[in-house]
């Protein structure tokens, strides 16, 4: 029961898919975890829209998904080639590369992005998204 934890008040969850269903609005933060890999850019595109517009002013997206970028190891370039094979066989999604989720997420309509290198987790990144 989250109501249990100290911060349960003020943390609140939107079940359903977020691909069809209403997201509600007013969310002051909206966490977006390995979620963009499973889609290719149009749906991405359309889902960081979506998630802009449920954002309250001066709300934030933290996005943090497997990225295509250029890995120092040969065991990161290997994990990221695997996550990628996984991703053509078992969904529409391919990885993308963090200019392209930070510009749509400032064509989405975020003021403004920020991306942090996870660089112990082999390409990992994390995108942070205001909103005006």
């Amino acid at each position: 029961d989250p109501r249990e934890h100290p911060v349960g008040d003020r943390v609140a969850f939107q079940p359903g898919d977020f691909l069809h269903d209403p997201l509600g609005e007013g969310w002051d933060v909206v966490l977006l975890f390995a979620v963009a890999r499973t889609l290719a850019a149009g749906p991405v595109k359309a889902l960081l829209a979506r998630i802009c517009a449920a954002t309250a002013p001066g709300g934030t997206l933290v996005l943090m998904d497997q990225l295509v970028e250029r890995l120092p190891s040969p065991f990161m370039r290997a994990n990221a080639k695997l996550i990628s094979l996984e991703l053509l066989n078992s969904s529409p999604g391919e990885l993308h590369t963090k200019d392209q989720l930070q510009a749509w997420a400032l064509e989405a309509g975020f003021a403004s992005v920020r991306y942090f290198d996870l660089r112990r987790s082999g390409g990992q990144g994390v995108i942070v998204a205001s909103k005006a």
